[in-house]
């Protein structure tokens, strides 16, 4: 019975590792991802319907704010415009959130920020990431957070399985800027 109860506890602490170290597996693939230029690969770990369904949202709740602050929530003109600007907002959030777009934001950022990344070196591939923090949001939720920008967005993955992750929404952040 001793010997159960401690091949029992080796394996507890073993899937207890496998589950907190999951989301920086998922980080780490996808940085490499990125560093080999693979749309297709990165894209896998997106979960781009939750991104849009987050992001409309959003911006409904901006548009609905903008109109309560002015006082035109009783006007028949402004439902109207509000309905309009919701119908056009939608589409380009469908448009900006895509695989499509998602390739072009890559073709971009090879000229720029990975132009020094070697996705045979994995120091290298952690430069991508570097001066980010997971936070966690209880077992089904991380947020990767980045801790010298209180501007960045922070991206929200969520449990896909077991042990894997997709990146889920994007909180964007509005403060203004230090320098500003």
């Amino acid at each position: 019975m001793g010997r159960l109860m401690v091949w029992l506890v080796i394996a507890a602490a073993l899937a207890g590792g496998l589950f907190a170290a999951s989301p920086y597996y998922t980080l780490a693939q996808m940085s490499a991802a990125v560093a080999e230029r693979d749309d297709a690969k990165f894209a896998s770990y997106v979960d781009f319907e939750a991104i849009r369904n987050d992001m409309k949202s959003s911006v409904q709740e901006e548009m609905l704010g903008a109109i309560e602050e002015r006082g035109d929530v009783g006007d028949t003109a402004g439902a109207a415009g509000m309905a309009l600007g919701m119908l056009l907002a939608d589409r380009m959030v469908d448009g900006a959130v895509s695989p499509e777009a998602l390739k072009l934001i890559f073709e971009r950022m090879r000229d720029s920020a990975l132009r020094d990344v070697d996705p045979s070196n994995p120091s290298s591939i952690r430069k991508l990431f570097e001066n980010t923090t997971v936070d966690w949001r209880g077992l089904s939720e991380f947020r990767l957070v980045n801790e010298n920008d209180a501007r960045a967005p922070e991206l929200i993955f969520h449990r896909s399985g077991l042990l894997s992750w997709k990146l889920s929404g994007i909180q964007l952040n509005d403060e203004p800027a230090a320098d500003a």
